[in-house]
Protein backbone atom coordinates (compact mmCIF):
# COMPACT_ATOMS: atom_id res chain seq x y z
CA UNK A 1 0.00 0.00 0.00
CA UNK A 2 0.83 3.30 -0.86
CA UNK A 3 0.93 5.39 1.99
CA UNK A 4 1.58 8.52 0.79
CA UNK A 5 -0.35 8.53 -2.13
CA UNK A 6 -3.64 7.13 -0.38
CA UNK A 7 -6.03 10.32 1.22
CA UNK A 8 -9.06 10.14 3.69
CA UNK A 9 -11.10 12.39 5.53
CA UNK A 10 -8.63 13.49 8.08
CA UNK A 11 -4.85 12.84 9.28
CA UNK A 12 -6.32 11.02 12.08
CA UNK A 13 -8.41 8.84 9.66
CA UNK A 14 -5.61 7.95 7.79
CA UNK A 15 -3.18 7.01 10.05
CA UNK A 16 -5.69 5.04 11.85
CA UNK A 17 -6.31 3.34 8.55
CA UNK A 18 -2.74 2.91 8.14
CA UNK A 19 -1.83 1.43 11.62
CA UNK A 20 -5.26 -1.55 10.91
CA UNK A 21 -3.74 -2.40 7.55
CA UNK A 22 -0.19 -2.86 9.03
CA UNK A 23 -1.77 -5.03 12.18
CA UNK A 24 -3.08 -7.07 9.34
CA UNK A 25 0.45 -7.66 7.43
CA UNK A 26 0.30 -4.36 4.89
CA UNK A 27 3.84 -3.41 4.51
CA UNK A 28 3.66 0.38 3.94
CA UNK A 29 5.76 1.88 1.50
CA UNK A 30 6.17 5.81 -0.06
CA UNK A 31 5.67 6.53 -3.80
CA UNK A 32 9.37 6.98 -3.52
CA UNK A 33 10.45 3.30 -2.82
CA UNK A 34 7.34 2.00 -5.46
CA UNK A 35 9.22 4.11 -8.03
CA UNK A 36 12.72 3.42 -7.11
CA UNK A 37 11.58 -0.57 -7.36
CA UNK A 38 10.10 0.11 -11.19
CA UNK A 39 13.13 2.15 -12.17
CA UNK A 40 15.16 -0.88 -11.62
CA UNK A 41 12.92 -3.56 -13.26
CA UNK A 42 14.41 -3.71 -17.00
CA UNK A 43 10.17 -4.39 -17.85
CA UNK A 44 9.87 -0.69 -16.75
CA UNK A 45 12.94 1.50 -17.13
CA UNK A 46 11.66 2.76 -20.49
CA UNK A 47 7.70 3.09 -19.49
CA UNK A 48 6.73 6.75 -21.19
CA UNK A 49 4.55 7.63 -17.94
CA UNK A 50 7.26 6.18 -15.24
CA UNK A 51 9.82 8.49 -16.95
CA UNK A 52 8.11 11.46 -17.28
CA UNK A 53 6.77 11.23 -13.88
CA UNK A 54 10.40 10.72 -12.51
CA UNK A 55 11.66 13.01 -14.74
CA UNK A 56 9.43 15.59 -13.56
CA UNK A 57 9.90 15.15 -9.85
CA UNK A 58 13.20 13.02 -9.35
CA UNK A 59 15.82 13.80 -11.97
CA UNK A 60 18.81 12.77 -10.12
CA UNK A 61 16.67 9.12 -9.52
CA UNK A 62 16.35 8.86 -13.79
CA UNK A 63 20.04 9.64 -14.13
CA UNK A 64 20.91 6.99 -11.61
CA UNK A 65 18.43 4.46 -12.99
CA UNK A 66 20.28 5.11 -16.33
CA UNK A 67 23.34 4.70 -15.11
CA UNK A 68 22.81 1.41 -13.32
CA UNK A 69 21.33 -0.18 -16.25
CA UNK A 70 24.35 1.20 -18.60
CA UNK A 71 26.53 -0.71 -16.10
CA UNK A 72 24.60 -3.78 -16.21
CA UNK A 73 24.61 -4.03 -19.58
CA UNK A 74 28.96 -3.59 -20.03
CA UNK A 75 28.49 -6.04 -17.11
CA UNK A 76 26.86 -8.81 -19.14
CA UNK A 77 29.20 -7.97 -21.99
CA UNK A 78 31.90 -8.53 -20.50
CA UNK A 79 30.44 -11.64 -19.15
CA UNK A 80 29.78 -13.64 -22.43
CA UNK A 81 33.48 -11.91 -23.79
CA UNK A 82 34.71 -14.28 -20.82
CA UNK A 83 31.95 -16.99 -21.54
CA UNK A 84 33.53 -17.46 -25.13
CA UNK A 85 36.52 -16.58 -24.64
CA UNK A 86 36.78 -19.96 -22.50
CA UNK A 87 34.43 -21.73 -24.30
CA UNK A 88 37.02 -21.56 -26.97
Amino acid sequence: MVADATATTSVQAHETAIQRMVMSGIVPVTWWSLAAEFQLDPEFRDFPARSRLMAAHQPLMMMSGRTFFAGAAAHKADEAKAAAGHAG
